[in-house]
């Protein structure tokens, strides 16, 4: 029985460990939520989405407070602030942008988010991919050592007939020789198999964060049957990495806009009161007052911005157009591997298997009762084995090209703020 996700995440340290069957589902659903790079992801949309808020705020109004009027010979006086013999003023200012500037920000801000939204969406499709290349990678290797393992066994079992036969007079040395030489072949193809699941259970660990358990990994579901799908791909647009490329064309030109209203003046308002010592009253007269400012582009006149922002646009352009182009030969390449993969699959498994097989067991039943030599036999049985190693490749590679065409024509539709 498959281990439920949460048994997954939860499992203890014990005296010994167990296999864990993992199903390509659980891989998938553990991948969200502890794979890095979607983890990096998401952090970056939340930064982006503080953004926005920083964005849309209008510039903080400022108080000031100065003193004139004050005498080098007798001083300011003694008392209270409000007695001092000096005029104290008190001011206020606001600075008020013009040219649509906060809203600019704003929508740099917010498509600065769409993009970062799409981008966790297709970076999700990639390690959802890469997911499913380390999972079936993960089958083969298990596959490959189970073959490996047993040519190794079958060779060690022939090994001992054949060196009882060479006691008994009925072989020569040369063949037990040829027979020992096969099978420290095999047992090495067995070792580096081995060597090959222990690899693959670390790099699917890696990416769904179950490093702690690696070594007990084991790829639970069955390959996909083959089938023959209509190979349509719909509207590239909709893919994740074609709408981030058009929410960084939308902030390249909100931005450009932005850099242009740099050109429309702000202007600065305040108000003032003023307490004057010289004033008519005991305490001195109170004046008001208000002031306004503006800049005077005298040496620059932000030209430069405004040039960077239309490079940074033109750039935005072309890098869409670049995505598009190689989601398109992403596509068609798929579309590619993918038929040839269900078609070399097919040949295997309903032509070359059953025919290598039927050789290999007539080869077997005729080195029994000695209508065939022992070199013809040990090339049946190497036929067969790099058949059924071939069988192995294919349905991996099958499955990887299945998941790889998935990949390049679906996509995530998660919710854009």
């Amino acid at each position: 029985m498959r281990l439920p996700l949460l048994c997954l995440s939860l499992i203890s340290f014990s005296g010994f460990a167990e296999p864990i069957n993992l199903s390509l589902k659980q891989a998938e659903d553990r991948l969200v939520l502890h794979n890095r790079e979607i983890l990096a992801a998401r952090r970056a949309v939340e930064g982006a989405t503080t953004g926005v808020t920083i964005a849309g705020q209008a510039p903080n109004p400022g108080i000031s407070y100065s003193t004139a009027s004050i005498s080098p010979g007798s001083g300011i006086g003694t008392g209270a602030l409000r007695d001092k013999r000096m005029d104290q003023i008190i001011a206020l200012s606001q600075l008020i942008e013009r040219g649509d500037k906060q809203e600019l920000r704003t929508a740099v801000a917010e498509a600065a988010v769409r993009a970062a939204h799409a981008d966790l969406a297709d970076i999700r499709r990639q390690q959802r991919l890469a997911v499913h290349f380390a999972y079936y990678d993960l089958k083969a290797a298990i596959e490959r050592e189970k073959l490996t393992g047993e040519t190794a066994s079958l060779y060690r079992k022939s090994l001992d007939v054949l060196e009882l036969r060479q006691k008994a007079g009925d072989v020569a040395a040369v063949d037990v020789s040829r027979l020992r030489i096969e099978m420290l072949r095999a047992q090495n193809e067995a070792r580096g198999a081995l060597a090959e699941v222990a690899r693959t259970r670390r790099a699917l660990a890696y990416l769904i964060g179950f490093e702690t358990h690696a070594e007990d990994l084991i790829a639970d579901d069955l390959w996909p049957q083959l089938s023959d799908p209509t190979l349509e791909s719909g509207s590239l647009g909709h893919r994740a990495d074609m709408r981030a490329a058009a929410a960084r064309v939308d902030t390249a030109g909100h931005a450009r806009d932005l850099a242009r209203s740099l050109a429309v003046r702000d202007v600065t308002v305040g108000a003032q009161i003023e307490r004057n010592m010289a004033g008519a009253a005991p305490a001195g007269g109170v004046t008001y007052g208000v002031s306004l400012s503006f800049p005077i582009f005298a040496r620059y006149g932000f030209g430069g911005e405004i040039a960077r922002s239309e490079n940074d646009y033109a750039a935005a352009l072309e890098a869409r157009a670049k995505i598009l182009a190689q989601a398109e030969l992403e596509t068609e390449r798929a579309r590619t591997d993918y038929l040839a993969a269900r078609d070399r699959l097919r040949r295997i498994e309903s032509e070359l298997l059953p025919s290598t097989r039927q050789v290999a067991d007539a080869a077997e039943f005729a080195y029994v009762k000695g209508g065939m030599g022992l070199i013809d036999l040990l090339d049946a049985r190497r036929t067969l084995r790099a058949v059924e190693l071939d069988a192995v490749a294919a349905r991996a590679e099958h499955a990887k090209a299945g998941a790889a065409w998935l990949a390049a024509t679906e996509w995530e539709t998660t919710p854009q703020p």
